[in-house]
């Protein structure tokens, strides 16, 4: 797959980095699991947050394990607009390459929901794009702070790490009766 930002990952490296970055999702409320090891296929097509049965899942999620490395703003290339559906390759192809050897997983913690963040990011979503933040985590060793699970953004929280103040307070407006309200 192309990569966004200029860098294509080889057959090769998307399996090398895939065996050792796993997807979180959240299938249940309160609970966070690592997802099930990825075929190829499953990998490079199909949309990991959308595979929530029983048997997609692998372990709960131990965020005292884990540390936060980065919270990066990321593109999805979507086939209609209402769906956001991104694939493990988007991801993986997405994260600096300054990170990849410590990231040991990822999470969505901002992502499209209503047609409103369509509207915050205009110009990415005319040229056919889903803005979202997700965040990076290496494990975690005694010196380092223990992971928090994420409250997910935007409502009433510190923008994510790296991102512009000012475009996390656009994040924060709500659409309220068809208004917008900061």
């Amino acid at each position: 797959m192309e990569s966004l930002f200029g860098r294509q990952l080889t057959p090769r490296e998307l399996k090398s980095f895939c065996q050792t970055i796993k997807p979180i999702i959240h299938p249940c409320f309160g609970k966070s699991y690592y997802l099930r090891k990825l075929s190829k296929s499953e990998i490079r097509k199909d949309s990991f947050t959308w595979m929530d049965d029983p048997e997609d899942l692998a372990s709960e999620v131990d965020y005292s394990k884990l540390k936060d490395v980065a919270d990066v703003t990321m593109l999805h290339r979507f086939h209609c607009s209402e769906a956001f559906n991104p694939t493990v390759e988007e991801i993986v192809s997405q994260i600096p390459e300054e990170y990849l050897d410590e990231v040991i997983a990822f999470e969505i913690v901002y992502a499209p929901s209503e047609e409103f963040d369509l509207d915050l990011f205009r110009q990415e979503t005319q040229n056919g794009y889903h803005v979202f933040v997700v965040r990076l985590y290496g494990k975690r060793h005694k010196k380092d702070a223990e992971s928090i699970p994420p409250r997910h953004y935007p409502e009433g929280f510190d923008a994510p790490r790296g991102m512009d103040e000012e475009v996390f307070k656009q994040l924060r407006a709500h659409h309220v009766w068809g208004q917008w309200v900061g």
